[in-house]
């Protein structure tokens, strides 16, 4: 038993005899089993994680809120019943505080942890190949190499020879009726 309990257990009695009254609460809760419906097995709606309850909340009336689920990693303590695909469910009865065998070295975690845990990598935005890298750094890497490319795009038409009009009409006159349709299509579909 641990020191909490032993606490709570000799402040109950104390305050029981202080106030006179004799009921014992832990042999109320020991001997009352409710039947309900259990999952057995279930799959985390976010996640796409399967795994199988451990433990789970209990109402007198059998309701089941709140599941402890065991996935292959990792322990994950109160999940609602609503982010659950239930799976296999049977009907039983147990106490209210039961508990089912698990791998007690497994990390015990919140459902936001399993939740990151699921989550894609980061796009890479920028095509440098690291997705670890967050979105807006990637974004601004992007916006950077986008403003250099720019730059050099200038620099090269500054770099080009000037075309005269007579350079353009022996280019003209150099090409194909083919070629001409072609270049208008893929213009015409540019402009598109």
């Amino acid at each position: 038993m641990s020191t909490k309990d032993w606490k709570n257990k000799e402040l109950n009695s104390l305050l029981n005899e202080k106030f006179g009254f004799s009921m014992n609460l832990d042999k109320l809760n020991e001997s009352k089993e409710i039947t309900h419906m259990c999952a057995l097995k279930v799959t985390h709606k976010k996640s796409g994680k399967q795994g199988h309850p451990i433990k789970h909340t209990l109402s007198e009336s059998g309701e089941i809120s709140h599941y402890t689920v065991e996935f292959e990693d990792v322990i994950v303590e109160n999940i609602a019943v609503e982010d659950l695909d239930i799976l296999v469910q049977e009907e039983h009865s147990h106490k209210r505080d039961d508990e089912k065998d698990h791998d007690e070295n497994k990390e015990i975690v919140s459902e936001d942890e399993l939740d990151e845990e699921a989550k894609p990598d980061f796009l890479d935005l920028d095509k440098d190949g690291d997705k670890e890298e967050s979105m807006k750094d990637a974004a601004e890497d992007a916006k950077e190499m986008k403003e250099e490319m720019e730059e050099e795009m200038e620099d090269e038409k500054e770099e080009a020879p000037e075309i005269g009009e007579s350079d353009i009409e022996k280019i003209l006159d150099s090409l194909t009726v083919a070629q001409l349709r072609q270049i208008l299509e893929s213009k015409q579909s540019e402009e598109k």
